[in-house]
């Protein structure tokens, strides 16, 4: 097999493990690859799938990209289409191939945790491609009932429900803001946070939960920078919490196989880069 080209589009990723992890798979399937950080923002786009692309086996995508990609691909899977994102493009001859393994991540990691969330609400915490795959997932994987998603405006909320409950039918989803929230905690049994706050880029913002009132729910950051402080406060307040990591491992893993052909091991991906397994 020649040398296998892979990356990541974003924008301010340094930060980014992804490099780690897919070393690490290349490492254990003794296969000579690369993986890139590729780190634009949204108006130079166009220009890097035109230029860029075409010389890669397949690339992941993160913020800002997932959802402004999907209209320059030639083909979108069944899954990514209905979700409304592409996290995860393969490159088959001069064509862009769009799929969302966010979505297999958000399984994953949430699977140990199915009988304590079973039959309860879920407060989704933005509205972006990574909000889209965990409602997905948690409709047609958990089969949960109710939603209460808080994006930055109530314009995008808005959307956001109109889309979802058209598309998943039967669905019950409420709306609010994360800048004032004000949404009932009675029922919530998982709380997954798809927002930049508590992450990387902003450590010392924590996302507006008041975690003493849920104490029984499940928190999931998908953020996964190691000294999360809202995992930390989350676990102080007596909740079950834990960040992305795993779901990080999980989605990568899925697309390595769909541009490769290649398998990985998540637990011991986890292992090579975070030097730890989560349930």
């Amino acid at each position: 097999m020649s040398s296998i080209r892979l990356g990541l589009i974003g924008h301010n990723i340094s930060w980014s493990k992804s490099t780690d992890i897919f070393e690490a798979m290349f490492r254990r399937a003794s296969v000579d690859g690369s993986f890139e950080l590729f780190d634009f923002p949204p108006s130079q786009l166009a220009e890097w799938l035109k230029t860029v692309a075409p010389q890669l086996r397949g690339f992941a995508a993160t913020i800002p990209h997932k959802q402004r990609l999907m209209r320059h691909l030639d083909d979108i899977d069944f899954r990514a289409r209905s979700i409304g994102a592409v996290n995860s493009v393969a490159v088959e001859a001069t064509r862009l191939c769009g799929y969302n393994t966010d979505y297999d991540g958000v399984v994953s990691s949430l699977r140990p945790y199915e009988e304590q969330i079973a039959g309860k609400g879920a407060l989704i915490l933005g509205a972006g491609g990574a909000a889209r795959a965990v409602l997905h997932s948690l409709v047609r994987e958990f089969a949960l009932p109710r939603f209460v998603v808080a994006a930055r405006t109530v314009q995008t909320a808005e959307m956001f429900r109109t889309e979802h409950e058209r598309k998943l039918g039967g669905v019950e989803i409420e709306i609010g803001t994360i800048d004032e929230p004000h949404w009932s905690v009675s029922d919530i049994g998982l709380i997954v946070n798809c927002t930049p706050l508590s992450g990387h880029n902003h450590p010392h913002e924590l996302p507006p939960v008041a975690f003493e009132d849920c104490r029984t729910a499940v928190y999931f950051d998908l953020n996964y920078n190691r000294h999360n402080q809202a995992v930390a406060v989350a676990r102080e307040a007596g909740l079950v919490a834990f960040d992305g990591a795993l779901m990080l491992v999980t989605q990568a893993v899925a697309s390595f196989r769909l541009w490769t052909g290649l398998e990985a091991d998540a637990q011991e991906i986890m292992r090579d880069v975070f030097d730890s397994e989560q349930p």
